[in-house]
Parts: C-alpha cells; sequence; structure tokens
C-alpha cells in the first residue's frame, strides 16, 4: 500500500508547481497552523484509493476565495481527530466532509460529541433506502436514548428497496420520507429540505449505477450524478451544517475514472457551497418580513417569515415544552405558505407541529 507521508508530498509539490499562488494559502494539512477564524472544510477520506480524487479536486481549487480546506491525512489520523468534531459542532463556518467504508464506525462518535456538548442536531439521510438505519442506531426518536437528536429525514427512499417496518418507523416518530420519484420532481423544494440540517449522511447507492461505477449495488435507478451533487451543494450551503459524510463507494482499491471525477466533483460543489453560505437567523433578523395567517385546521394562527435579503421562507412552529410561546423555525417554500392559506396544511408541516407538540 502506499506510505501516506509520500502522498502528502507530492501534494504540497502540486500546490508549489502546478496550481496558483492562492491553492498554497486554501489547502494545508491537519497539524499545520490553521486560522480557526476562516470558513474551513476538513476533508478526509482514504488514501491511496481516492489520490485521484484529490489530485482531481486541488487542480481545480483556485476558484476558492475566502475557504481554507484542511487535508486529514486518514492513515496518519485513523479516526477523525476529536478537536475536529467539536470545532464543527461549535463553529458555525466549520464543517467536515469525509468519505468512509461504512457509516457505522464514523457516527457514533460524532453523535457522542452533540450529547457531550448538549448540542442539538437534525439529521437527512439521503437513501435509496436499503440501508436500515434505525437497526443500527437507536439515537433517533421517541424511543430512542438520545434527547438531543431532535429531527431525522430520509430522502431519494425506493420503495421495492426500503423495509416496510422503517417506513411505519418514521412515519410513527413524524419523521420526513421522500421517494426517489416524487423529490426528483420537486427540486425547488430541495433547499429548503436541506437547509436545517446538521449531519448529512450521504448513501452513494442513491445514484444510477451507470453515472457511478464505484458504488457498492448494481442498483441502475436513482438520482443521476448532477441531481446528487447539487443534492451536496444544498447541504453545504445550509449554515447549519458541521458533517457531511460519503459511504457505500468501493475504495478497496484504485477508483475507475468516471467514479474519481464524480467523486472530486461531488467534494468540489460542496466546498463551493460552503463558501456561499448566507447566515440567517429568522427569530432575530429586522430582513425579514413576517406574514400571519389563519387556518380552520388549528386553534392558532400560522406565522410564515421571509427574508428580504435572500428570499427565503420559514414557518414558525410553537412548541408544547413552552406552553406554545416559543417557536421553532421550519424552512418552507412560498408554496406551503400559500397552500396553508387555502386551509391546506403541506404534509411537512403538519409532521413538524406533531414533532413539536409531542
Amino acid at each position: 500500500m502506499k506510505d501516506s507521508a509520500p502522498i502528502s508530498q507530492e501534494l504540497l509539490q502540486l500546490k508549489k508547481e502546478s496550481l496558483t499562488d492562492s491553492i498554497g494559502r486554501r489547502v494545508i494539512f491537519y497539524g499545520d497552523e490553521i486560522n480557526m477564524e476562516k470558513p474551513t472544510v476538513y476533508l478526509r477520506c482514504p488514501i491511496p484509493s481516492y489520490e485521484k480524487v484529490i489530485f482531481h479536486l486541488f487542480s481545480s481549487a483556485d476558484h476558492f476565495q475566502s475557504i481554507q480546506i484542511v487535508f486529514l491525512d486518514d492513515q496518519r489520523y485513523p479516526n477523525l481527530p476529536s478537536e475536529v468534531i467539536n470545532n464543527c459542532i461549535q463553529r458555525p463556518n466549520h464543517t467536515c466532509i469525509q468519505i468512509v467504508d461504512q457509516i457505522e464506525a464514523s457516527l457514533p462518535p460524532k453523535l457522542a460529541a452533540y450529547e457531550n456538548l448538549e448540542e442539538p442536531f437534525n439529521t437527512i439521510h439521503i437513501t435509496d433506502g436499503s440501508q436500515n438505519f434505525f437497526s443500527n442506531f437507536q439515537q433517533f426518536g421517541k424511543n430512542g436514548t438520545s434527547i438531543y437528536a431532535t429531527d431525522y429525514m430520509e430522502m431519494g427512499c425506493q420503495m421495492h428497496l426500503t423495509p416496510k417496518s422503517q417506513i411505519n418507523e418514521l412515519d410513527q416518530n413524524h419523521f420526513e420520507h421522500y421517494r426517489l420519484g416524487a423529490i426528483k420532481n420537486e427540486r425547488k423544494d430541495w433547499e429548503p429540505l436541506l437547509r436545517n440540517h446538521h449531519i448529512c449522511l450521504f448513501d452513494a447507492n442513491v445514484v444510477k449505477k451507470a453515472e457511478l461505477p464505484a458504488k457498492e449495488n448494481a442498483n441502475p435507478s436513482g438520482f443521476t450524478s448532477e441531481e446528487a451533487i447539487q443534492l451536496l451543494r444544498y447541504a453545504m450551503v445550509s449554515p447549519k451544517m458541521s458533517f457531511v459524510t460519503i459511504y457505500h463507494i468501493k475504495s478497496n482499491e484504485s477508483l475507475d475514472e468516471t467514479s474519481a471525477i464524480w467523486t472530486s466533483q461531488a467534494i468540489w460543489y460542496g466546498i463551493h457551497g460552503a463558501e456561499n453560505r448566507a447566515y440567517e437567523k429568522p427569530f432575530n433578523n429586522e430582513n425579514l418580513v413576517e406574514f400571519l395567517i389563519d387556518t380552520q385546521i388549528l386553534d392558532y394562527p400560522l406565522s410564515f417569515v421571509k427574508s428580504k435579503k435572500t428570499r427565503r421562507w420559514w414557518v414558525k412552529i410553537p412548541t408544547r415544552t413552552s406552553n406554545y410561546q416559543e417557536y421553532l423555525y421550519l424552512p418552507c417554500t412560498e408554496s406551503d405558505y400559500q397552500q396553508s392559506r387555502e386551509n391546506r396544511l403541506p404534509n411537512r408541516i403538519v409532521r413538524a407541529i406533531a414533532r413539536a407538540q409531542h
């Protein structure tokens, strides 16, 4: 197996000789001095399997102007350092993109860190449904052990791959789940669905086999490469996003060229998303307009807010624990507002109200 030290030296040499000077200031290695105040993306993936991915990525990194990329050598740091995990949770401009062979070993340390820091978190799982998430992790939902896991969503599920029991459990916990066909036809909803999450688990099996040959299963159905990359960019645009983990890509040997290029593009657009985040607090922002509507469905008026700057929408969900005097802010669309005005509450708002009040 190729040693990690020469890889680092090759990347450093690539920075010095083949790329513009700006990359030398943007790409650094974990263990070197990091400017903690700068927007930062930590990047970790298996070497040498992903060597081509890294070179493809760094060769176009001169597009990034305000973000620093911190590369973690997986052989030197077989586990994600706790300092990196804590930085990503506590610093809103620090995010980690991680590619792993299996999700089971990489997720628990992050969940444990949220517990230790007493920080609530929301998780989105972009998956074809073949990964039985609940059988491996019991931190979610009313029957779970974590009081900090406040929301969970599945996106891209294919019904023939998703056990009925898994769908029932999502419904019982009022968690959202979106079928592949339905969500592909509603691309305008992708950004709001991803805006409120801290952890994104991206199952590579959700991509069409022809467009990502290195994914683990042979299922030909799924998102196109462009759709999958757009989802990852939206995930990283989210100002709350701390961890993006991509899994189910075969890495026991060097990736084929198509898979290497797709993976490098996915990471590139993820970093681009992080560099273009819009930090808005809908509960304390004079650039917002509030719309209050009475519905025949609820016993109280429902409030929507819209940003004058970005034109993004949220709906205010009252919480039971505060006697309905405090609110959760659920990202939504203008269409959600218009439907609610007509006394047709969208399902995701109904589910959010059920979660907040139970």
